[in-house]
């Protein structure tokens, strides 16, 4: 028995030492062969395999990299100041054992070589065994009572409110000096409000969040809509709005959502408002059987995740649009399905590299211009500033309007200010799920949705 042991243990100490090998070579090919070299073939691809940060062609073809900033520069006094070189050489030290740190778990964890199919064994052998506990893990996807996968946040402090509300207001100031509107959208989140289907022991602060965000925009005087009420008030069914394996709300949802904001701009700032733009009656649905595996059913693999159907809707009404994506090359006009639906997105071959929610082209990552010469408001120019819940939510809601553009500040490496000083929007829509409440790095221009510089 002891000998079997021995073995046993070898054995593993040997996958592990091969597991080491391969991490540190997948390192040096990413950094120096990839990265620096540029160089991008079968081998290179083997060893990157499941590195979601290689870019293989599939969502950026025919792109180009454009430096907004040269465009759209910073004004002097929203340029940061790197402080670092008057840190103290323990903080310089701390400050890099953390990012080598956080180098190490990525690539000990989400980039392990084959980790796709390493998950799905896992997975697999927890569904042999009954295994069904689940850790309150921020980073972990959550099954919930009802089948939905989903993330759990953790409550933020007073200060991330503030700091965000600070810094929405200041926004809203700089608007308003040139006579601009701002509203904020508050886009509903997986969890339900009410009934939050989390398993025994798992709680979760997102709606939370929102609550206490949303509370201090009303103590600032910042115009928003909570579409999370909103559902209420309509008697919609929360979880009819969502896809089961991905965070992100549905077209029935994003149709609902857009007429809703269109509503209450017409209430605040008088646009004209239609509703039968909104009415899912005048849409035709097109169901795309079992295309769709979300971004959490691929964290958990198809293990434990199915593939679901995606419906993409159309309106009935033949207008005619016109798309402008400068970094995807893009200028097409067209009728709704000839302009924000790319097909091939559609068809799907592999679960894992294929996304059927970017079948809808106006993609988060790249800026937008959409015009629309059918509109009742002709003359009104929107600009959205908005996650990924807005790839689907544009199409629909620009029926309404003359122009609708949009940008994410977490992408755009512009200025947000000088971007807006040359488009001279009517109305600026800050666009953002719950989970988007987070602290501002002031050090980075890319990394929060609530810095406006």
């Amino acid at each position: 028995m002891g000998k079997g042991y021995r073995i046993t243990a070898m054995c593993c100490v040997g996958i592990l030492f091969l597991m080491l090998i391969f991490i540190l070579i997948r390192i040096v090919i990413k950094n120096v062969v990839y990265e620096k070299l540029g160089i991008y073939n079968p081998v290179v691809a083997f060893f990157l395999e499941d590195d979601n940060d290689v870019d293989t062609g599939d969502d950026t073809s025919g792109s180009i990299t454009i430096d907004w900033a040269d465009i759209y520069p910073y004004a002097q006094e929203d340029i940061y100041v790197n402080i670092s070189k008057n840190k103290s050489l323990l903080e310089k030290y701390n400050g890099l054992v953390s990012k080598v740190k956080a180098q190490v778990e990525w690539y000990a964890t989400e980039g392990l070589p084959v980790q796709t199919k390493l998950t799905e064994l896992a997975a697999g052998y927890e569904a042999i065994i009954g295994w069904q506990v689940q850790e309150e893990d921020y980073d972990a996807v959550i099954t919930l009572k009802n089948g939905y996968l989903t993330c759990i946040s953790p409550e933020r402090s007073d200060a991330v409110i503030s700091e965000i509300t600070d810094s929405t207001a200041g926004f809203r100031d700089f608007l308003a000096e040139r006579n601009i509107n701002l509203m904020y959208v508050m886009v509903p989140f997986l969890i339900d409000t009410d009934d939050t289907e989390l398993p025994l022991g798992i709680t979760d602060a997102t709606n939370d969040n929102a609550d206490r965000l949303l509370e201090s925009f009303e103590k600032s005087g910042i115009d928003y809509i909570d579409l999370r009420a909103c559902e209420k008030e309509d008697g919609l069914s929360h979880y009819d709005m969502f896809y089961r394996t991905d965070h992100h709300w549905n077209a029935r949802a994003a149709i609902w959502g857009s007429g809703r904001v269109a509503e209450k701009l017409s209430e605040f700032y008088g646009y004209e408002y239609t509703p039968e733009l909104f009415d899912i009656n005048n849409y035709t649905s097109k169901i795309y059987e079992k295309t769709f595996l979300g971004s959490y059913g691929r964290r958990v693999t198809l293990s434990k995740a199915s593939p679901e159907d995606f419906e993409i809707m159309y309106p009935n009404n033949g207008m005619t649009f016109h798309l402008v994506m400068p970094e995807k090359q893009l200028d097409v006009t067209g009728t709704f399905d000839e302009v924000f639906i790319d097909y091939d997105k559609l068809k799907i071959t592999d679960y894992y590299e294929m996304d059927a929610y970017s079948a809808y082209v106006t993609l988060r990552r790249y800026v937008a211009v959409i015009e629309n010469e059918n509109a009742a408001n002709p003359d009104k120019k929107i600009l959205i500033l908005r996650d990924s819940f807005g790839n689907i939510f544009a199409p629909y809601f620009a029926q309404q309007y003359g122009t609708v553009e949009l940008v994410d500040v977490a992408d755009f490496t512009g200025s947000i200010k000088s971007y807006i000083e040359e488009s001279k929007p009517d109305t600026v829509l800050l666009l953002y799920n719950p989970t988007m409440i987070e602290p501002i790095d002031w050090s980075s221009y890319t990394s929060s949705k609530f810095d406006f510089r």
